[in-house]
């Protein structure tokens, strides 16, 4: 097999010659050491183990630090690209690697899938991949608050039905302490029931990437140069959770994850 050195690994030629006709037809991809490889020992004396890697990770070169897929060369001679895009119906949803995946014997055929789904991830992909932990985290809140009130408010039918018969008969005073202890929590706790009861704010997920900053307002996805180029209200949360830990749920602010993605309440 016909190796050259890339990045400095041993790379296959195949992999390369790949990799060279992709980016004559995007230019905007760029290429990292991927994890498949080949080994075997050569014709020295003493023979020499040689290392060959036979795949590409691949990345839009605006952000580095996001793969967007992947191209190579296996051993059954065939070329192949991986890419979120792809649906292999040959394969089952549980091997994701072979599902994803597109191969062929003919450069040809990889080159023209590879231009068509190595694509960068959109706000709208991001945005339904990581608004689970938010989600999570006020679902969470809500769920506090009733449990809570449940405790204070709930009334078994015992309590219910005697307070019913006192109020068509008197002036309403609560008789039984149940309820008597149901209405003080209600009045004492009201702001934060009618707050968290039904909880449910608004959010907007920022993503800082290297050289844009993108966001969604009413449904209208927004790109700007840079976080000092976001609506004020956004900019001041966004650095109220830039000290913060990730992973961390500020209450009425919003939550910072991994990746460059902020999550803000509204």
């Amino acid at each position: 097999m016909k190796y050259a050195q890339f990045l400095g690994q041993n790379v296959a030629q195949e992999v390369l010659d790949l990799m060279g006709e992709v980016k004559k037809k995007n230019p905007m991809l760029g290429f990292e050491i991927g994890g498949n490889r080949y080994s075997f020992f050569d014709d020295q004396d003493p023979p020499q183990r040689v290392e060959i890697k036979l795949s590409l990770r691949v990345h839009d070169i605006s952000d580095p630090s996001q793969d967007i897929g992947s191209i190579g060369f296996d051993h059954d001679g065939k070329y192949w690209v991986r890419s979120r895009l792809i649906q292999n119906e040959k394969y089952g949803h549980w091997n994701k690697s072979q599902h994803e995946s597109k191969y062929s014997k003919h450069m040809k055929n990889i080159i023209k899938e590879a231009i068509k789904t190595l694509k960068p991830f959109t706000y709208a992909e991001v945005k339904q991949e990581q608004s689970g932990n938010i989600d999570r985290h006020i679902n969470e809140r809500c769920r506090q608050m009733r449990h809570k009130a449940a405790q204070k408010v709930e009334l078994k039918f015992a309590d219910l039905f005697t307070e019913l018969l006192h109020l068509s008969y008197t002036g309403y005073t609560p008789k039984s302490p149940k309820v008597a202890e149901a209405m003080q929590y209600a009045v004492a706790n009201r702001e934060e029931l009618e707050k968290f009861y039904d909880y449910n704010p608004k959010r907007c997920m920022i993503w800082v990437r290297p050289n844009s900053v993108v966001y969604e307002l009413d449904k209208e996805t927004k790109c700007v140069n840079a976080i000092a180029d976001l609506p004020e209200d956004l900019r001041g949360k966004l650095f109220v959770l830039d000290v913060t830990d990730t992973g961390q749920f500020v209450e009425d602010v919003g939550i910072k994850q991994d990746n460059g993605i902020y999550w803000v309440l509204l």
